[in-house]
């Protein structure tokens, strides 16, 4: 069977390099599900879970603090802002993740920020 070839960075590490099923991507408009032979793409992410899928079911899952996905028949790369492991999270980066984004939603001026930060607080 086919593989999807699937690699997600960020400015601090590769955090995935490998061959998977699926990989559901957290994209502006909603969930993407990407498998092999996916129409090419090329969009923005919003700040989510990417969940990666391999033979036996979910395998992983990783925060994405924004940032952007190119898709191919036959690879997906993701290079996010801001990327870590869901079992890497502790409370305490969770609070200053929740603390910033209110911070910049007081700071934002048009609308349009405003509403991408209260979506970013609606994970």
């Amino acid at each position: 069977m086919n593989r999807l070839k699937f690699r997600i960075v960020s400015p601090e590490r590769i955090l995935f390099s490998g061959e998977v099923q699926m990989v559901v991507i957290p994209g502006i408009s909603g969930e993407i599900g990407v498998l092999v032979n996916h129409a090419p793409l090329a969009t923005s992410l919003k700040s989510g879970l990417v969940k990666i899928y391999g033979d036996t079911g979910l395998e992983k899952q990783i925060f994405v603090n924004e940032g952007f996905a190119l898709i191919s028949q036959s690879m997906l790369e993701v290079i996010a802002e801001e990327a870590i492991f869901v079992e890497e999270l502790d409370a305490s980066k969770v609070d200053a993740y929740i603390e910033n984004i209110r911070q910049e939603m007081d700071l934002a001026k048009s609308e349009e920020d405003k509403q991408r930060l209260k979506n970013d607080l609606s994970l």
